[in-house]
């Protein structure tokens, strides 16, 4: 007979396997979407803040939400370095602890593209 602990673990494996990974596009097209703005800025070489934010949330969400290593996806960002995901990552994610609601924004948008809501 099966212990809850071990019920519980079962539950655990189904649901990531029923969760569902973003392709990169996927992911540039939603927050491009859920920012306002135009997706091919997200691979500009633009430094303008208003398109600086969402591509950050984009290499953010892309690297916890895909397998995909740092460089692909930065090549997806307009050919940006592994460094430049790396400090998007760590941007947002400073971000997210001083600031409740880009937890929920970041939280909703993740939940939206792995099909959690």
């Amino acid at each position: 007979m099966p212990t809850h602990e071990a019920s519980l673990e079962e539950l655990e494996v189904i649901e990531s396997v029923l969760v569902r990974t973003p392709s990169l596009r996927e992911i540039k097209e939603f927050v491009a979407e859920s920012y306002g703005v135009d997706v091919g800025l997200l691979s500009a070489p633009t430094r303008k803040q208003m398109i600086v934010q969402p591509r950050h949330v984009a290499m953010f969400v892309a690297k916890r939400l895909t397998p995909l290593s740092l460089e692909r996806i930065g090549m997806a960002f307009g050919g940006r370095d592994h460094s430049s995901v790396i400090h998007a990552v760590k941007s947002v994610g400073n971000q997210m602890d001083v600031y409740p609601d880009m937890v929920s924004s970041v939280t909703v948008i993740m939940e939206k593209l792995s099909g959690k809501a």
